[in-house]
């Protein structure tokens, strides 16, 4: 059907929760978007879980490019961040935080990023934050799971 084509539109307000089987026919079913206590669930608004949402990740580039390990801000971030021979640290600003790999990292790098991922979580508990352990993943970017993937501007 063109758009030229179109004659008469009905529109009208539905309240959440109450959609018609109709939408969920075109869109599917409704769920949660992803198994960890990250993810804000689509009908949980509360001031907290909406908070935690919304806190602005932080994202740290690690380097032994000049012969010594350097850990630099990265603000902002993007996919393109993730290359072959980087070292990343992601800090959710929630419970998690990520180190990724590439594949082409150099020599320590990779155990010197991992290093400074878990100092990082210890202070961060020692300031009275909840911390998981640290994720470590060293695939590909395209094959990062959703709950990493998500934290990153215009992933393709």
């Amino acid at each position: 059907v063109r758009a030229t084509e179109l004659t008469w539109v009905e529109v009208f307000g539905v309240d959440e929760g109450s959609e018609p089987d109709v939408r969920w026919a075109c869109l599917g079913t409704p769920k949660r978007w992803g198994h960890d206590d990250l993810f804000l669930p689509y009908y949980d608004t509360s001031a907290a879980a909406v908070a935690q949402y919304m806190a602005t990740p932080i994202m740290f580039r690690c380097s032994n490019n000049t012969g010594k390990f350097e850990v630099a801000r990265v603000d902002p971030f993007w996919v393109t961040d993730l290359q072959p021979e980087s070292a990343l640290v992601l800090d959710t600003q929630g419970e998690m935080v990520y180190l990724w790999t590439g594949d082409q990292a150099r020599g320590s790098l990779s155990t010197l990023a991992s290093l400074f991922a878990e100092e990082y979580v210890k202070t961060a508990q020692q300031n009275g934050r909840t911390m998981k352990p640290v994720v470590t993943w060293t695939d590909e970017p395209r094959k990062l799971p959703r709950v990493y993937k998500r934290h990153f501007l215009a992933w393709p």
